[in-house]
């Protein structure tokens, strides 16, 4: 073990949760050097207790899932049987709004273990997961998501693991926004 932690980056993330990991992975698709650090002792952060289970791609499960999702019929769990599925599902996938195929890579993985954990409060954020000052401009080069941010859903909370998907995208967000700014695009 080394005493001397000086390193230089393109891409701090600070946090190992869904949303830094998927950070870390599109700041490192785009050519960005990424380091992901962790104050806590378990790595996965929230995300590691508020899952369930570890997705693989290519996995026989999945493989039968993309089945149901050409014949738009879930004989396990009956996704999208419901008004209540079909209001969260996405209108334009068919011929059941909420079972897509996953066919094309390219995949990552990450474990999520079960567990309970949500946010009603937190850093305000814009549509690229900068951090907004108390006047509303962002504070450069500062970047968050997951459950250090307040919830994109306001008040509300549609449901279990609705922290997740959230997380996953505006940490994605953040990176491309982080690549955009380093390339030189000041947008």
């Amino acid at each position: 073990m080394t005493d001397h932690w000086d390193s230089i980056v393109d891409v701090l993330v600070a946090g190992s949760g869904a949303a830094g990991l998927t950070a870390a992975i599109a700041a490192a698709d785009r050519g960005l050097d990424a380091l992901v650090v962790e104050s806590t002792p378990r790595w996965g952060g929230t995300t590691s207790v508020s899952g369930g289970g570890l997705w693989m791609p290519a996995n026989p499960l999945m493989l039968r899932a993309g089945g149901f999702a050409r014949t738009g019929v879930d004989p396990d769990f009956g996704r999208g049987r419901t008004v209540y599925d079909n209001y969260y599902g996405d209108p334009r996938v068919k011929p059941n709004p909420n079972l897509g195929p996953l066919e094309k890579g390219p995949f990552r993985a990450f474990r999520v273990h079960p567990g309970d954990l949500g946010t009603k409060g937190g850093l305000l954020t814009d549509e690229h997961a900068r951090v907004l000052r108390e006047d509303g401009g962002a504070i450069p080069g500062l970047y968050a998501a997951g459950n250090t941010t307040a919830s994109v859903m306001g008040r509300t909370y549609p449901g279990p693991g609705s922290t997740i998907g959230p997380a996953v995208v505006f940490g994605y967000r953040a990176a491309r926004h982080a690549a955009r700014h380093a390339a030189g695009d000041p947008a």
